[in-house]
């Protein structure tokens, strides 16, 4: 394993409050990792993979998100356990609604997990977290939740109807001079495996032979 170049600039973790996340995100294969040597390049360690991620009309969970690990020419992941294991894990997430029904709005939204609400606009949130104790490749690390969508319509507590794929989540993270980029849902038998999460979406359950009923991989990539 090559070691890091001297010329990446170590991060600080209040440093992390000031990424920027993009509103839509596509899921792309990370590259193996940066060769510039330009102070200012940040090697891309790899993808979130989130294997359970619930979306509903008034509710996202992400409760066993991992980092899957790009790979160099020779196969194994790109880790350096100096510069990344040990170092605090610093995600970003952002929820942005994209429909076009204006009684939406996530103000007023919650969470009960480590994540703190950081912003939050009538269309778009954003959760931040710290892991302090860092992030192995394939391994785990601290999920999200959110609870939204309740509108007060004359003083009756209503649903905002959300369209079908008019949630869209992204998620960056870091990790010293590393960055992991996008989120890519793994749930088994998900309508949207392998892709940046939208919601809402139901999962079907599996066949009795494990197969999934809409041709999806059964098994979230490891």
């Amino acid at each position: 394993m090559p070691e890091q170049k001297s010329a990446l600039s170590r991060r600080t973790v209040l440093k992390g409050a000031a990424w920027s996340v993009p509103v839509i995100a596509v899921a792309t294969a990370a590259p193996a990792r940066a060769t510039s040597t330009d102070p200012t390049t940040e090697p891309v360690l790899g993808t979130w993979r989130e294997s359970s991620l619930a979306i509903t009309q008034t509710s996202i969970n992400a409760s066993s998100p991992f980092v899957f690990c790009a790979r160099g020419a020779d196969g194994k992941p790109i880790y350096d356990e100096a510069l990344w294991n040990n170092q605090p894990f610093e995600k970003t997430v952002t929820i942005t609604y994209t429909g076009a029904n204006e009684a939406f709005t996530f103000i007023g939204a919650s969470t009960t997990s480590h994540y703190k609400i950081t912003d939050v606009q009538k269309k778009s949130i954003t959760l931040t977290h710290t892991d302090l104790n860092g992030t192995a490749c394939s391994t785990g690390f601290t999920g999200f939740n959110l609870y939204f969508n309740s509108v007060s319509v004359g003083g009756t507590v209503e649903l905002a109807t959300i369209e079908q794929d008019s949630l869209v989540i992204t998620a960056s993270a870091r990790a010293g001079d590393y960055v992991v980029n996008d989120i890519i849902d793994v749930t088994p038998c998900s309508p949207l495996w392998g892709q940046t999460p939208r919601g809402p979406h139901d999962v079907p359950t599996k066949n009795t032979d494990g197969t999934c009923p809409n041709g999806q991989p059964a098994d979230a990539e490891a």
